[in-house]
């Protein structure tokens, strides 16, 4: 085989491996997201059928705020494990994607319901809508990965001399 086939045939792999990883993750989100939400959806109808709360409170807040919860361990732990990023900063994006979702999603859903809908098929079809924009929120921003940041100059932290004098 030539040196050419062989760099071409390595290039392919990686590129290959890559678009795998990318693949990878997005199969583990959509495996997690799918159980999230029927575990969401199967809390939403036991808080209203069988502990009695009202629809709009149970799909408001009780629901919703456990959901989000489980969710970001889940997601963390699970859908974007190989990835590294700072877990504080991580929990703030994670918090603002998925109450900003909320935020969309709660406004469909006293609007559709308050037509008559419903509560479980507007439930259902407004997860769908949202949750491609949240994939790619939550991969490209909330559990994106970031490059550490070296504070030190070369040399100073190694206990070097840095060259200069402090004034005097």
């Amino acid at each position: 085989m030539s040196s050419l086939a062989y760099s071409w045939t390595v290039d392919a792999r990686s590129q290959l491996r890559v678009k795998w990883d990318a693949c990878h993750t997005w199969r583990s989100y959509t495996f997690n997201a799918m159980i999230l939400t029927v575990t969401g959806w199967a809390l939403l109808y036991f808080i209203v059928e069988h502990l009695g709360f009202n629809k709009y409170v149970a799909g408001l807040a009780a629901a919703p705020v456990i959901m989000f919860v489980v969710s970001y361990f889940v997601h963390r732990r699970r859908s974007f494990r190989k990835r590294k990023f700072v877990s504080e900063k991580c929990r703030q994006r994670y918090a603002a994607v998925r109450f900003g979702g909320m935020a969309v999603s709660k406004v469909s859903f006293v609007m559709l319901v308050g037509a008559g809908c419903p509560y479980l098929v507007v439930s259902i079809c407004v997860t769908l809508v949202l949750a491609g924009p949240t994939y790619i929120l939550n991969r490209d921003w909330a559990f994106a990965e970031e490059e550490p940041v070296d504070e030190t100059e070369e040399g100073v932290s190694s206990g070097q001399s840095s060259g200069l004098t402090p004034p005097q």
